[in-house]
């Protein structure tokens, strides 16, 4: 009888070490998964913070661009009418030189 004692206690002892040992493996297991999930986690983050990223950055430079041509469109239109003032007030400026030559003379 006390072998037979003997012998569950060293089974019970047994079957705590393996029972040990495999929840000891189950804990790594798991804090590996959530170790490569976190990891998988933030390369996808980090995808999507770059992807965001570059459509802002796609976004301004179109805005820029635009802005840049507006603004030769306007500049365009500016020294057009200075060409069209130049010119219309050319003949009076071609008179009023040869009214001071003439006069002078």
């Amino acid at each position: 009888m006390a072998a037979e004692i003997i012998e569950a206690i060293r089974q019970a002892e047994t079957q705590a070490a393996e029972a040990k040992q495999a929840a000891e493996q189950e804990a790594r297991q798991i804090l590996q998964k959530a170790q490569e999930d976190a990891a998988s986690l933030k390369e996808q983050k980090t995808r999507e913070a770059r992807a965001r990223a570059d459509q802002a950055m796609a976004e301004a430079e179109e805005q820029c661009r635009r802005m840049l041509q507006d603004a030769k469109a306007q500049e365009d239109a500016e020294i057009q009418t200075l060409k069209q003032t130049a010119a219309s007030r050319r003949p009076q400026a071609v008179e009023a030189v040869l009214s001071q030559l003439l006069g002078n003379a």
